[in-house]
C-alpha cells in the first residue's frame, strides 16, 4: 500500500491486481464533508450509479469498542470514482484533491511508458535478478565475465535425466579452469551456486544467458518464469 499526503491528511492507495483502490473513508475525511460517513457514502453510491465490483468493492472490518467489537462495511473505489467524487462535493478540498489524483494518474502513466521502453516488467525483474547475482562476485579481484556467464548458465539448468538441478560440486568442476591466475575456486563456486538458485526463487524470474558460437557467454536481458525443482 502507497500512503500519501493530501493537505496533511492520509489518503492510501491500495493496488489489488495492478488496480489502485482508495479508501472511501479517508477520501470523505480528506474531503471535509459536513455528512456522517455512512449517509455521505450510501448516498453517493446509489445517487450516482457507482457499480459494485467496478466502480467499489466493500470490505467487512471489525472495529474495536470499550466493550466487545462490531463488523463495519468500508468502500474502496477507484481513483476514477474517487475524482468523480471530489468533483461532486464542489469545495476548494475536493478540487485540490481531483488535481491530486489527476497528478496520481498522470505518474502512472508515465511509470508505465518508461516501464515499455525498459522492455516491461519481466525485463527490469530479470535485470535487478541479473545485478543481485552479480553481486555474489563483487569481492573477486578481478572477473572473467565469461565464467561468471557459464557458471550462472549451468546453475540455473538441470539434468535431462534427473530434472533436477545440476549439483553444485560438478558446476564447479564444468567451469573451472586450472591455471588461470584469478581462478575461482571450487569451494567458491559451490558456495555461490546455492546462492544464485536462492535469488532466482526469491525474484522469480531467470536471468538468461546464451552461449555464443565462439564458446563466449552473455546475458540476453529478457526474463522466463523461474524453473521450479
Amino acid at each position: 500500500m502507497d500512503t500519501n499526503q493530501t493537505n496533511g491528511v492520509p489518503v492510501a492507495v491500495e493496488y489489488r491486481d495492478g488496480q489502485g483502490w482508495i479508501n472511501s473513508r479517508e477520501l470523505h475525511k480528506a474531503l471535509e464533508s459536513g455528512q456522517q460517513y455512512a449517509d455521505w457514502i450510501k448516498n453517493r453510491l446509489e445517487k450516482y450509479d457507482f457499480i459494485e465490483g467496478e466502480d467499489y468493492i466493500s470490505v467487512q472490518k471489525n472495529m474495536k469498542r470499550e466493550i466487545g467489537a462490531t463488523r463495519s462495511t468500508d468502500y474502496l473505489i477507484t481513483i476514477d470514482a474517487a475524482k468523480e467524487l471530489a468533483m461532486l462535493e464542489n469545495n476548494d478540498a475536493g478540487r485540490r484533491i481531483r488535481r491530486y489524483f489527476i497528478g496520481i494518474e498522470k505518474a502512472s502513466r508515465e511509470l508505465a511508458a518508461k516501464f515499455r521502453e525498459l522492455g516491461g516488467l519481466d525485463r527490469v525483474l530479470a535485470d535487478a535478478a541479473l545485478a543481485r547475482i552479480l553481486l555474489l562476485f563483487a569481492n573477486r579481484r578481478s572477473l572473467d565475465m565469461r565464467q561468471v556467464y557459464h557458471i550462472i548458465d549451468l546453475a540455473l539448468s538441470k539434468s535431462s535425466l534427473t530434472g533436477e538441478y545440476i549439483m553444485a560440486k560438478d558446476v564447479a568442476r564444468a567451469v573451472r579452469e586450472p591455471g588461470r591466475v584469478d581462478e575461482m575456486s571450487e569451494s567458491f563456486i559451490e558456495r555461490i551456486v546455492p546462492e544464485i538458485r536462492r535469488i532466482v526463487a526469491e525474484t522469480g524470474r531467470v536471468p538468461s544467458i546464451a552461449r555464443e558460437k565462439n564458446g563466449d557467454y552473455k546475458a540476453l536481458l529478457a526474463s522466463t518464469e523461474a524453473r521450479h525443482e
